[in-house]
């Protein structure tokens, strides 16, 4: 499912509270592009539309209690998730006898902005410097930034980068915080955040530790 990354971090986060030298694997995998096939009879533009957005992937990532941060850690400094309330008509998946399918009403247009007075709620006003966001589409990618009163052109940069290989479902936004690392160009607070049907959405308190070792 889309949000899967990012509900896998949150809840890795939670499974080590309290547990000093606690590690945890998050592993995230999709083949959509494989599995996705439209429903059977006349496929509709919708249909053709979906079936051409995705791409396959996996991806992981190791969590670790520790008692103090080096430099270049990403320390979790909290996490959410939310089920966005009267959404069900936004996004759905169809299992079928030919494979799996994906529709969306109405709502999907403005699911992810719906979230947005959720997520900075959330916040309660801590700084926010950079952002990974699952890129589920230009809007919301652009969207959520600019929530977050980040640049969208400078923030969204490594979340376009990686909807340009199609929507890789859960592991898209471990894509994005890893291109966003690698860079070496983020330090500071920021904030991780996928969405997806549901509508549900998750996100994680970060920060990039820079400079000499810190506590974290």
């Amino acid at each position: 499912a889309l949000p899967i990354g990012a509900h896998g971090l949150v809840h890795a986060v939670r499974s080590l509270r309290g547990r000093g030298g606690g590690r945890a694997l998050v592993v995230a995998a999709e083949d959509l592009s494989t599995l996705y096939l439209t429903r059977p009879g006349e496929p509709r533009m919708q249909d053709v539309l979906y079936a051409g957005l995705f791409g396959d992937a996996a991806g992981a990532a190791v969590l670790s209690t520790v008692d103090r941060a080096s430099a270049g850690n990403l320390v979790a400094e909290d996490v959410w998730e939310l089920v966005l309330p009267g959404s069900a008509g936004a996004y759905w998946g169809v299992i079928h006898e030919d494979g799996v399918s994906f529709d969306s009403g109405r709502e999907a247009t403005t699911a992810p902005n719906r979230v947005l007075p959720h997520l900075t709620g959330w916040l309660d006003g801590r700084a926010v410097a950079w952002a990974a966001v699952h890129p589920g589409g230009p809007g919301i990618i652009s969207g959520t930034l600019t929530g977050l009163g980040l640049d969208e052109e400078k923030s969204g940069r490594h979340a376009r980068d990686s909807l340009a290989g199609g929507n890789l479902g859960g592991v898209a936004v471990l894509d994005v915080l890893e291109r966003t690392l690698d860079e070496g160009a983020v330090s500071g607070p920021g904030v991780v955040v996928g969405f997806g049907p549901g509508f549900t959405a998750a996100a994680l308190y970060v920060r990039r530790v820079a400079g000499p070792d810190a506590a974290g």
